[in-house]
């Protein structure tokens, strides 16, 4: 009997692992769709207002670098957790 209550939950288990693989690839096509259809917009009100491309990607390229400079720095505050985590384990 034991056998047998083990294989549903087996079951169960990858079923939900096949759900969230689903969902993972659903939000990232999603997320990829919703960027194009913004980029566009952009675009197209850039060229309705007649505003200047050049500085426009200027300021996305600057809010990029922003953006990227952010996420470097709580990658490395994360680390720096992580670390200072590990010491204290080690020595504790």
């Amino acid at each position: 009997m034991s056998a047998e209550r083990r294989r549903p939950e087996l079951g169960n288990t990858l079923s939900k692992r096949r759900l969230e693989s689903r969902r993972r690839g659903r939000l990232a096509r999603t997320i990829l769709l919703g960027a194009v259809a913004v980029g566009f917009a952009l675009f197209w009100l850039a060229r309705e207002l007649e505003l200047d491309t050049q500085e426009l990607m200027s300021f996305l390229g600057t809010s990029a670098l922003l953006v990227g400079l952010m996420v470097m720095l709580g990658l490395v505050g994360a680390a720096a957790v992580l670390i200072v985590k590990r010491l204290s384990r080690r020595g504790g």
